[in-house]
């Protein structure tokens, strides 16, 4: 399926991704240089796109349209500006129910067309003659909302248009697990007239038969390779009918999380207990189909509370997620949780996965090197990027000395003054500090802690300061931070 964006640039540019991203195509040939307002895919026919423009254009101008569309996924252009008025266009919206049916929003208020583009006439009456700024449809009451500059947001019913739309009842099966083959689903509801379509997540698929009441359809076995969600539809293409509401069809098997599986993120061995504030992780089986991490966008905070269609609860409050795969689930604590046993919620698809996490005050682990919870700490000289290790270890890794000023990096430290946001970074003014203190030992000898708290900029990542004692021996030393 195409995927098309809009950078919103003055040249009005036009890409296109049948990757997710990873590579971009420009599609802007055919289109005018002014600037791109709204790029929207045809409901029923992903490969139908439509582009809407900005300006005005002048007597030279080759494109001198507002709104053009597309049935090739961008390959080529045809303009549908019909008898429109030289004048900004801002939003377009395509009627499922009512083919060739568009309606747009322009800078002198709402117009539609019920012929692609040939003609065009106001929507309604009462309308004020205002920049529109966006356009929704409420398919389920077919009503127009619409946003406009300074004079508010608008309500437009189109109204019912028959008792043909056709409803889908029942799927069947209702569920399938990913990689078990192609298989044939079973659509029954109603209305479903001569030439119903049966629309997979935007993809046609072969209908092997159907009565006004029953359609079966063969789903390929490359439709069902990740667990995951997808969204059946049933259009009938005659007048008066049109898109159905979608049915969702889940693609399992249903998640579970193991028993004893959450635990410390930065010491999967130590224990299945949380704390207020700590990052932890939940493994199981089926928590998600991809593998994604917050990290990877450039403002990843706040975490977000639902990431890649999976929602974590604990208690009655959302926990921030890091990062997701099939098999783990890396979330931050809510601060807000009581001391005591909280149920656990893994939600994913239409499924819900549970188990149950102890809590204490603090839950203090550090973090190592190769996230295995031992060996080597992630503890830096401080204000460098060196790790106090043996030369060569890692990068720039040298031994530290004596009176060396040391970061110990660790999560679990418990509540925090001033108080931080559930999946927020803390601010460096003022400093998030610990209510509780902590005692630290460096090869059994105590050390003062000169500061222990929050990073600055990092979520659920705390950081204790000290001071290396000057009696300390040559070799290994083995760091403690212990709480009371």
């Amino acid at each position: 399926m195409s995927a098309l964006t809009c950078p919103g640039s003055a040249s009005g540019a036009v890409y296109q991704s049948a990757d997710g991203g990873a590579t971009w195509t420009d599609r802007s040939a055919g289109l005018p240089t002014r600037a791109a307002t709204h790029i929207t895919a045809d409901p029923v026919d992903p490969g139908t796109v439509y582009v809407t423009f900005s300006g005005y254009a002048i007597a030279a101008d080759p494109h001198p349209g507002h709104v053009f569309m597309s049935s090739n996924g961008g390959s080529s252009w045809t303009d549908i500006s019909g008898n429109l008025p030289n004048l900004p266009v801002d939003d377009l919206v395509v009627d499922p129910d009512l083919p060739d049916t568009l309606y747009i929003g322009t800078d002198a208020g709402m117009m539609a067309t019920g012929n692609s583009g040939a003609t065009w006439t106001t929507l309604g009456t009462g309308f004020p003659n205002v920049v529109v700024q966006s356009v929704v449809l409420h398919h389920v009451t077919r009503t127009l909302r619409v946003a406009t500059h300074g004079r508010g947001v608008w309500d437009y019913p189109l109204g019912a248009i028959s008792t043909a739309t056709p409803s889908i009842i029942t799927l069947s099966p209702a569920t399938v697990n990913a990689g078990s083959g192609a298989f044939v689903l079973t659509v029954n509801g109603t209305n479903f007239g001569a030439g119903a379509q049966v629309w997979w997540n935007g993809q046609r698929r072969s209908v092997l038969s159907s009565n006004a009441i029953q359609l079966t359809v063969q789903i390929n076995a490359s439709d069902i390779q990740t667990v995951g969600r997808v969204s059946v539809a049933v259009f009938v293409p005659s007048p008066g009918a049109g898109l159905s509401l979608p049915r969702n069809f889940v693609i399992g098997p249903a998640p579970t999380i193991t028993s004893g599986g959450i635990v410390s993120s930065a010491n999967p061995f130590g224990g299945s207990t949380g704390s207020p504030g700590a990052l932890i992780t939940i493994y199981g089986s089926n928590l998600t189909g991809v593998t994604e991490s917050a990290e990877q966008f450039p403002n990843e905070f706040p975490l977000p509370g639902t990431f890649g269609g999976v929602t974590v609860v604990i208690g009655n409050y959302l926990a921030p997620i890091y990062s997701i795969t099939p098999n783990a689930i890396n979330v931050q604590v809510p601060y807000e949780l009581a001391i005591r046993t909280q149920t656990v919620f893994v939600q994913f698809n239409q499924y819900t996965a549970l188990s149950s996490l102890a809590m204490a005050n603090v839950t203090p682990a550090l973090f190592s090197m190769d996230e295995s919870g031992s060996g080597q700490g992630a503890v830096r000289i401080a204000n460098t990027a060196t790790i106090p290790a043996p030369v060569g270890a890692f990068p720039g890794s040298m031994p530290a000395a004596p009176g060396d000023y040391l970061e110990i990096y660790c999560t679990g430290l418990g509540t925090v003054i001033p108080p931080v946001a559930d999946g927020a970074a803390p601010s460096a003014l003022p400093l998030s500090q610990t209510v509780r203190k902590p005692s630290v030992t460096i090869g059994g000898l105590p050390v003062t802690v000169l500061f222990s708290g929050l990073t600055p900029g990092i979520a659920g990542l705390y950081v204790v300061d000290v001071q290396i004692p000057s009696t300390v021996g040559i070799g290994n030393a083995i760091i403690n931070v212990i709480f009371f």
